[in-house]
């Protein structure tokens, strides 16, 4: 990792005065990309997805997802019955991973590196 001074700035004796930059959330990012692509353009072709399944198929979103849990929470209050959810945000998940646990499982799940 390096450090690259911020522009503009007065003083370079403080650690706000840098920001980090990393070539790992680069490759990263770019792997996510290229997997995205892979799932879209090949996987997605080959084998028909669950149709609760919400990426990957057209007119399918998280949103969609949110609204029928939210129908069915309100459908089990409305019927004076008890709902539960939990959710799970994983934004971000990806950015602590290291480049060998990946190409790692990538290999597993017979994936081209």
């Amino acid at each position: 990792m390096t450090f690259v001074h911020k522009p503009r700035k007065a003083i370079y004796t403080e650690h706000k005065a840098y920001c980090p930059f990393s070539l790992v959330a680069f490759m990263l990012k770019t792997m996510e990309k290229l997997l995205d692509r892979h799932i879209r353009d090949e996987i997605s072709e080959l084998c028909v997805l669950h149709q609760q399944q919400f990426v990957y198929q057209p007119g399918k979103s998280t949103e969609t997802k949110l609204r029928h849990v939210i129908m069915h929470i309100e459908e089990e209050v409305e019927n004076k019955e008890v709902a539960l959810a939990a959710f799970l945000v994983t934004e971000g998940a990806f950015r602590s991973i290291s480049c060998n646990i990946i190409i790692k499982a990538t290999k597993q799940h017979g994936l081209e590196t």
